[in-house]
C-alpha cells in the first residue's frame, strides 16, 4: 500500500513482503541488449488507433427475439449466422464455473494432471496456466429464454477486470473467510461483481453454428455485448441530424423560392422597361387623351 506521511509517499508492506530494486536478471539484461541494438537508430511512429463504428440501422435489421433465434437453429445452413438479440440477464449459472484454466499460448482449456497441467492442442506441459472467463448467462425477453455463453475478451469488458485478478481475489476471500461450513467447499461461488449484471438489459451479438444443432443443452456463443442506450443514442443523433438536414433543406428551398420570385419580379420589370423602349412615342397621344373633354370622348366612342 502507498501511504502519505508528512507530505512524503511511503510504501507500507507486511513482514513477508520482499522488494527487489533494479534486480539484475540475466534474461532481462539479454532482452535489453537485443532491443538497444534494434532500436538504436529507430524512430517510434505515431500509433494509429482504429475505431470500429456500428451502424444502428444494420443492427436493427438483424435484431431478432429469442424465439426466432431458437427457430433458426433447426434450419440447415452452410455458413454461420450472426444475429443481434436484446434480452435481460436473469441468472448466472455456476454448474460449469465462471472461469476455465487455460494455456497461455493457445488460450484453450488445459487438462489437470497429478503434478502439472497438460495442453492437448500444444502437446506440451503448461507451467503457468491462466484463468479465463467463461460465463453462462440465463437471458429472457418477451418471447422466451435461453443461455448465452460469454468468453474472456467480451467478459473482461463487461466485468471491468480480467479473470486472473478476480480469481486471486476470490481465492484470498475464501482463505480469509470465517465461514467453516465444509458442505459448500465443492460449490462454485459466483463473484458478486459478476452477479451484479443480473437485471441488466443488454444487446448481444450471437452466432449460430453447426455445433448448435448437435448439442442437447442449447446455448449460444456471444461475439459482442452492446449497451442498448448506445444504439438508441446513435439512432437519436441520426434522427436529429436528418431533422436538421430537412430543416436546412426547407430553409434553402424557401430561399430559392424567394430568389425565384424576386428574379421573376425583376424580369417582369425589365421586360416592361424593354417594351416601353421598343414603343417609339413622343408622349403626344397621352397628352391628347388627357386634353379631350368628356363630350369629345363620347363622340370618339360612338365613332
Amino acid at each position: 500500500m502507498v501511504k502519505e506521511f508528512n507530505g512524503k509517499l511511503n510504501l507500507c508492506t507486511s513482514s513477508s513482503t520482499k522488494i527487489y530494486i533494479n534486480l539484475e536478471v540475466s534474461e532481462v539484461v539479454e532482452l535489453k541488449g537485443i532491443l538497444s541494438e534494434k532500436l538504436e537508430n529507430t524512430t517510434i511512429g505515431k500509433l494509429d488507433i482504429q475505431h470500429t463504428t456500428m451502424n444502428a440501422e444494420d443492427i436493427a435489421s438483424k435484431t431478432i427475439d429469442i424465439s426466432t433465434l431458437m427457430n433458426h437453429v433447426q434450419k440447415t445452413v452452410e455458413k454461420d449466422l450472426i444475429f443481434y438479440c436484446k434480452a435481460k440477464v436473469t441468472k448466472v449459472f455456476g454448474e460449469n464455473s465462471w472461469y476455465y484454466i487455460s494455456c497461455p499460448g493457445c488460450k484453450r482449456r488445459i487438462t489437470p494432471r497429478k503434478t502439472d497441467f497438460w495442453c492437448i492442442p500444444c502437446e506440451k506441459k503448461t507451467e503457468r496456466p491462466i484463468p479465463r472467463y467463461r460465463l453462462e448467462f440465463g437471458v429472457l425477453d418477451h418471447s422466451g429464454s435461453t443461455i448465452f455463453v460469454i468468453f474472456d475478451e467480451e467478459a473482461k469488458k463487461l466485468i471491468g477486470q480480467d479473470a486472473s485478478t478476480l480469481f486471486e481475489a476470490n481465492i484470498y476471500e475464501k482463505a480469509t473467510s470465517n465461514n467453516d461450513d465444509s458442505d459448500n467447499d465443492d460449490e462454485v461461488q459466483i463473484p458478486k461483481i459478476i452477479e451484479n449484471n443480473i437485471g441488466r438489459e443488454l444487446l448481444f451479438k450471437v452466432k449460430i453454428t453447426a455445433y448448435n444443432r448437435k448439442i442437447k443443452r442449447q446455448t449460444f456463443t456471444v461475439m459482442k455485448i452492446i449497451d442498448p442506450t448506445f444504439i438508441e443514442g446513435n439512432d437519436k443523433e441520426t434522427k436529429d441530424k436528418e431533422m436538421e438536414d430537412n430543416l436546412k433543406d426547407g430553409s434553402d428551398s424557401k430561399e430559392d423560392t424567394n430568389d425565384s420570385s424576386n428574379d421573376t419580379s425583376k424580369k417582369s420589370k425589365d421586360e416592361k422597361v424593354v417594351d416601353n423602349k421598343k414603343r417609339p412615342h413622343d408622349g403626344s397621344d397621352t397628352k391628347e387623351d388627357n386634353n379631350d373633354s368628356p363630350n369629345d370622348t363620347i363622340k370618339k366612342a360612338k365613332a
